[in-house]
């Protein structure tokens, strides 16, 4: 009687296993920011030089913007050195992950994408593009593990041309 019991318990104890069993992830997100970098000697400071360098403590922005991109707008009173530069940058990312067990056969699909590019302008005149992408995608179940993944970063290097002129 004592080992029909412990049979009829784990028979039971089967019964109460799930039979299916369901999970999903989600996770995302975007970045963005931009990065200045400010070298030069102020030889005279002059009301549009103390204009500059107020808007630049206080985070204004614009003004340094539009000197880096004519250095010849820069005050009289201000050298602006060519590796002074205005950087911006963007990314995103996109993941997913979906897991399904029927009768304790397990089927999984996880799903990762990702971008980011950045710009960046030097006093020089020089602009680099930086751009970078990958995603993966991952399939697992039925003794069927698949995981293909590409990734396809870049790098451009470009300069604007200037006349002898300087015009």
């Amino acid at each position: 009687m004592d080992a029909f019991s412990r049979e009829m318990l784990a028979r039971t104890a089967e019964g109460k296993d799930p039979k299916l069993q369901a999970r999903f992830a989600w996770s995302g997100g975007v970045r963005s920011g931009s990065q200045y970098e400010l070298a030069g000697t102020v030889t005279d400071a002059g009301a549009d030089c103390q204009a500059l360098w107020r808007a630049l403590v206080t985070g204004r922005l614009e003004p340094f913007q539009r000197v880096l991109a004519d250095p010849a707008r820069a005050p009289a009173g201000l050298r602006l050195d060519p590796a002074s530069s205005l950087a911006r940058s963007a990314g995103r990312h996109h993941g997913f992950s979906l897991e399904v067990v029927v009768l304790r056969m397990a089927v999984s699909i996880r799903s990762i994408v990702e971008g980011k590019a950045s710009i960046t302008l030097s006093a020089g005149g020089d602009v680099a593009v930086t751009a970078q992408g990958s995603a993966s995608r991952e399939v697992d179940g039925f003794d069927e593990g698949r995981a293909p993944a590409s990734s396809a970063p870049g790098t451009w290097l470009c300069t604007t041309p200037t006349s002898a002129s300087g015009a």
